[in-house]
């Protein structure tokens, strides 16, 4: 099985329970959590962006892909992340990278599947989605996560509704958005409705995380619930999302089942939420329950 994973390196200033941590972020976690896909050994090529001054953070995880394109020394965002029990976390950029290098001439047909996640929001364009969606055949995951926000004017990342909404639906096969993300793909206040407009592109399945309340996935023939493992303690939850997203789509591309996949995602990413940092969990978490 080989992949493709598009999206941005950043690095994380994470404020939480008056501690703050210093660590990799963005794409980083999504290759994580293909890593730990048990069921086929997963090829994993990466487009991402390197500042080889911060190497240090990132090296003993994509020491394990192939890089197919990196823009190296290109200024990677320090991202402070306030993380809070009971609302949204904040995030504010330290300065901002552009949009990455798409290399010309990929087969993209090589790949079982292509994941794209909008660590940045300006990670790619629409355009150079419909490009990719028009010369390729698998299946291709779409994480929102930043193309939900923008600027206010002291750099915090704000909920806005997301320009061109239909073509990046319409380019996709699975999209990823937390309950929050979800409202900024329509302008409607009615979830009901925005489920509905989303279901009625081309994007074939719809996956809203709810944080310690696990996910959801809809499609236009049923819908699937998968509540989150307990535990007493939560260690780390920054990455439990994008933890999610790339063991439910390695799982869904190595087995085509929707149903294990999106409960082998819930599980694995809650065990995640146990461990202090990423490594711990690379030895030890998938065994948890």
């Amino acid at each position: 099985m080989k992949v493709l994973v598009i999206g941005s390196s950043v690095v994380d200033e994470i404020h939480q329970n008056n501690i703050v941590e210093i660590k990799a972020g963005g794409v980083f976690y999504n290759v994580c959590g293909l890593l730990l896909n048990p069921h086929h050994n997963l090829e994993i090529d990466l487009i991402t962006n390197f500042d080889e001054e911060l190497s240090f953070y990132f090296n003993p995880i994509y020491n394990q892909v192939n890089f197919i394109k990196i823009d190296e020394n290109r200024f990677m965002p320090n991202v402070k992340l306030y993380v809070h029990k009971d609302k949204e976390r904040e995030e504010f950029y330290d300065g901002f990278s552009q949009s990455l290098t798409i290399p010309e001439n990929i087969n993209y047909n090589a790949y079982d599947g292509i994941f794209i996640n909008m660590i940045t929001g300006v990670d790619i364009s629409s355009e150079i989605l419909v490009e990719i969606r028009n010369t390729y055949e698998g299946k291709i995951y779409l994480d929102l996560h930043s193309l939900s926000r923008g600027f206010d004017q002291s750099n915090n990342r704000v909920f806005r509704t997301i320009n061109d909404t239909d073509k990046w639906l319409n380019n996709v096969d699975v999209v990823q958005c937390n309950q929050n993300e979800l409202k900024t793909l329509y302008k409607s206040v009615d979830q009901k409705e925005i489920i509905e407009k989303i279901l009625s592109t081309n994007t074939k399945y719809l996956v809203i995380t709810k944080g310690e309340k696990g996910a959801e996935l809809y499609s236009t023939n049923y819908f699937l619930n998968e509540e989150t493992v307990k535990f007493s303690t939560i260690s780390n939850s920054v990455g439990c999302g994008d933890i999610f997203g790339a063991v439910f789509f390695s799982s869904y591309i190595s087995t085509n089942n929707i149903e294990f996949s999106l409960r082998e995602g819930v599980r694995i990413s809650s065990n995640f939420t146990q461990f202090k940092n990423v490594y711990e969990f690379l030895d030890k978490g998938i065994d948890l329950v």
